[in-house]
């Protein structure tokens, strides 16, 4: 798989911004908002393993509920392999197949030309279902600002499904979206399975 000059660049921000705020961002932590749909794919589609691609820092895996006082490992009853690129400790490419792939809040710091290539990836990982987060509407990272035209910032949700979606595919596309930009008339989540 050829990926672009855009991904490399991209990348390359993405590692420096990792060196610098050691954690501070791009934490994994929005994984752990989700734990609750998460857990609801693992049971639906008896899920024995999972590859979480673009964990960040992977502090998602080190917090723990206050009730019941689980990580998330000890929550869903597997503990995933953590991939992502921009962190040294994790970017080792992951291999073979898992039951489900999830990519939270990931996808929106591919630049678009690439962005059919990562998700054949993420489908090529998969066996049973991938679980995706995406925000709708302008990012929040910086580091991208003037890379804007290469990036898939402000993409409708029907695009976004458009990009997901592989007729041929059966492994179950579980897409979550989130809007705070009240305008679009629709704030808050949306969440669609194809």
């Amino acid at each position: 798989m050829k990926l672009s000059p855009e991904y490399y660049a991209a990348l390359k921000r993405t590692q420096r911004h990792h060196q610098a705020k050691q954690g501070k961002t791009f934490s994994g932590r929005f994984t752990w908002k989700q734990r609750h749909r998460i857990k609801a794919i693992i049971d639906r589609f008896g899920v024995e393993s999972i590859l979480d691609y673009g964990c960040g820092w992977g502090k998602q895996y080190q917090e723990r509920d206050e009730q019941p006082g689980q990580s998330l490992a000890e929550y869903w009853g597997i503990d995933p392999v953590k991939y992502d690129p921009g962190v040294p400790r994790f970017q080792d490419e992951p291999k073979g197949k898992f039951d489900l792939v999830i990519c939270v809040q990931v996808l929106g710091s591919i630049p678009t030309g690439d962005l059919p290539a990562i998700i054949d990836r993420l489908y090529a990982h998969a066996n049973r279902a991938i679980f995706v987060v995406e925000r709708i509407g302008a990012t929040r990272k910086p580091i991208f600002d003037d890379m804007k035209e290469a990036m898939p910032h402000g993409k409708s949700v029907d695009w976004w499904q458009e990009i997901l979606v592989r007729p041929e595919n059966p492994v179950r596309m579980i897409a979550s979206f989130h809007n705070a930009d009240e305008q679009t008339g629709w704030p808050g989540w949306r969440v669609l399975e194809f």
